[in-house]
């Protein structure tokens, strides 16, 4: 299921509320425009299609969109707000030599049926074959030590996937860590915005297909077989911003915590 509500405070508005409060240029729990948390409503996914962004993520999560009603807190979803302002920004830059902000979908046998693989590019700059992906951050102190994180790694990879199934040859692949806010310098007074570039080892092209496909068929015998992907620990750190971890702690002690 799509999202049916978004949290603001602790009190849950619906759809139906946002968009009537939306109609009429109210805010959510005052302090939240209406109109933009109407925008933002999911829409429904397409169970067979897996955007590069999700590889390194809970797979069970993904699923379980798919089906359980959930709420989300417009102050979780801030950093993603953020970001799609940069890459719009960034895309209004004209370059004739780069592909930039472009989605582009590629499709995955898998066990006798097709998944989608979809991505969006946000810069690849044809004369030097290299990809560059922009990220957001509250600080680059850490970021890229002492590697880019595996969803990452997963992540890089898949856009260089899909640039080759479109007559591209990327050769090298990198992240650009941007700050979301700057410090003002004690010494000139000048806003200072820090960034990072980190560099990303390319996979072998036939190791991340098989990777492809592993994860593929994982999400293929959930959506059939109702077969949910593992678990993660239930203190790691990315269960407190997903929307469905009440509903998946609820299945982990129904099934005695197998995965």
């Amino acid at each position: 299921m799509p999202l049916v509500g978004w949290e603001v405070d602790g009190v849950v508005y619906d759809l139906d509320q946002v968009a009537a409060l939306a109609r009429a240029g109210e805010l959510v729990g005052g302090r939240w425009p209406a109109e933009v948390l109407a925008a933002l409503a999911d829409q429904p996914r397409d169970p067979y299609r897996l955007r590069a962004s999700d590889l390194g993520d809970c797979l069970r999560q993904k699923v379980l969109e798919h089906y359980e009603p959930y709420t989300l807190r417009p102050d979780d979803r801030w950093e993603a707000l953020v970001g799609t302002g940069v890459h719009a920004v960034l895309a209004r830059s004209s370059d004739p030599d780069s592909l930039v902000e472009v989605r582009l979908s590629a499709l995955l046998p898998v066990d006798g049926e097709t998944l989608t693989i979809s991505g969006q590019i946000d810069r690849y700059h044809r004369p030097s074959r290299t990809l560059t992906d922009y990220k957001t951050t509250g600080s680059v102190v850490r970021v890229g030590r002492p590697g880019p994180d595996h969803s990452y790694v997963l992540q890089a990879n898949a856009y260089v996937w899909l640039l080759r199934q479109h007559g591209e040859d990327p050769v090298r692949a990198r992240l650009w860590f941007v700050e979301r806010q700057g410090s003002v310098s004690r010494a000139t007074g000048r806003r200072q915005v820090r960034s990072r570039l980190v560099e990303v080892d390319l996979m072998d092209p036939k190791a991340f297909e098989d990777r492809l496909v592993e994860i593929g068929r994982t999400l293929l015998a959930a959506h059939r077989e109702g077969k949910l992907p593992p678990a993660l620990p239930a203190d790691h750190p990315f269960c407190r911003w997903c929307p469905v971890v009440e509903a998946c702690r609820q299945l982990e002690q129904e099934s005695g915590g197998a995965g």
